[in-house]
């Protein structure tokens, strides 16, 4: 179960979490323990990340969110996807987009620059190999 509300509350600095989770319990403890870490993660990444990196990752992480949901949704239902839409979700759900976060920390990169045909290709190319990489270790 993904809920929007529930990651940009943990996204959002000002935001309170609970302290404790000792009164909660099933599927949403384990949800509100990925909120709690998702939050302790932010807190430290926005100390380094310019703007728009940040804005980068929120947008690469709801994607990655919604890809895992769609993935979900159709395992239970047993849809079976063509190769072309399977490739783009893998893209997706391997957090590729998302990690390439880490490589953004401490520089100021503008929009316009992540935004060139040849840096958007290189950066897709890359998700292609994390795929192709994780396909492969899974068949092995």
């Amino acid at each position: 179960m993904f809920s929007e509300t529930l990651t940009w509350n943990a996204l959002r600095v000002n935001q309170k979490l609970p302290r404790s989770l000792d009164s909660i319990s099933g599927s949403l403890y384990g949800y509100l323990v990925f909120m709690i870490c998702l939050r302790r993660f932010w807190l430290r990444a926005i100390k380094v990340a310019s703007e728009p990196a940040q804005k980068r990752f929120i947008r690469n992480f709801f994607d990655y969110a919604y890809g895992v949901t769609d993935e979900a949704s159709d395992r239970t239902s047993g849809h079976v996807r063509c190769i072309t839409d399977y490739f783009q979700l893998r893209k997706l759900t391997s957090a590729a987009y998302v990690n390439s976060f880490f490589v953004e920390l401490g520089l100021e990169i503008p929009d316009e620059v992540m935004e060139q045909p040849a840096l958007q290709s290189l950066i897709s190319l890359s998700a292609d190999l994390i795929v192709l990489a994780n396909v492969r270790i899974s068949l092995a």
